[in-house]
């Protein structure tokens, strides 16, 4: 049985701006996923049955769903109602994903626009005994060929930041059988999952590695994250914050690109 399971769900193709972009995206993330350095992994592609997909690696699964066309996401005015919605979608397709997942595999979703190390399955298989574990630590990259940016508080910004043993998940037997509510915390939103667990006594502890790679500032982008140097700004006053961001940034060197990238 493999260590860890990665899931991945697609957004329908009806609501993505540009899906040959989006589809690229996809390609790499797979690519990333499929580059652990164990073999201990197994991962799940959730999508309508009718998105048309590129060619994933072998070892991908896809899993297709019959699910109406999702509405025309809220505008960026109305952030609330967006992510209300995305939850809503998400939460459907992750959760379809981990249903076919081991209770003793760790689960992590994965948005198809990111990147993750290539040690996460390798860690996840040292330590089979865990509640799991937040990504404090990770990389913001914009598509930029030299640079990214290296923060804490990853967690907080990104989806594709939670690794969880998947007995502490309570699954229901059916997605119409469970509630609303527990379906956007638990399998739709990062948001929520890791101060529940706190809550019943099995915390998730921070990953000793930055464990993932959140792509900004490009058009499918559902939070509207601005690309790296856009967020260098004069501002009044914020010096000291403008050089926080400074000493933030990391050359993109060929064993970063090895470890997220799946290339040299």
């Amino acid at each position: 049985m493999p260590a860890l399971s990665f899931v991945i769900p697609i957004r329908d193709h009806a609501g993505v701006a540009d899906w040959p972009a989006a589809m690229r995206n996809l390609q790499a993330t797979a690519a990333s996923i499929a580059a652990q350095t164990s073999s201990s992994w197994r991962c799940i592609v959730v999508a309508s049955r009718h998105s048309p997909l590129p060619h994933l690696p072998g070892k991908i699964e896809v899993h297709r769903l019959d699910l109406p066309t999702p509405a025309p996401l809220p505008p960026l005015a109305n952030m609330e109602h967006r992510f209300e919605a995305i939850r809503a979608d998400k939460g459907r397709r992750v959760f379809a994903g981990i249903l076919s997942v081991a209770p003793d595999n760790y689960v992590m979703t994965v948005d198809y626009d990111d990147l993750v190390s290539n040690r996460l399955a390798a860690f996840a298989e040292a330590h089979p005994a865990q509640p799991g574990w937040f990504v404090d630590s990770g990389y913001l990259y914009d598509g930029s060929s030299t640079l990214m940016r290296l923060g804490s508080g990853f967690d907080e910004l990104c989806g594709t930041s939670l690794i969880i043993h998947a007995d502490r998940l309570v699954l229901p037997p059916t997605l119409e059988a469970m509630h609303e509510t527990y379906l956007r915390q638990w399998f739709g939103s990062h948001k929520f999952a890791k101060r529940l667990l706190a809550q019943a006594g099995t915390p998730l502890a921070p990953l000793p590695f930055p464990g993932a790679i959140y792509r900004v500032g490009h058009a499918d982008a559902v939070s509207a994250s601005a690309a790296i140097w856009r967020q260098f700004r004069p501002r009044r006053r914020r010096v000291l914050a403008q050089l926080r961001l400074l000493a933030q940034l990391r050359l993109l060197t060929p064993k970063l690109r090895s470890e997220y990238f799946a290339r040299p």
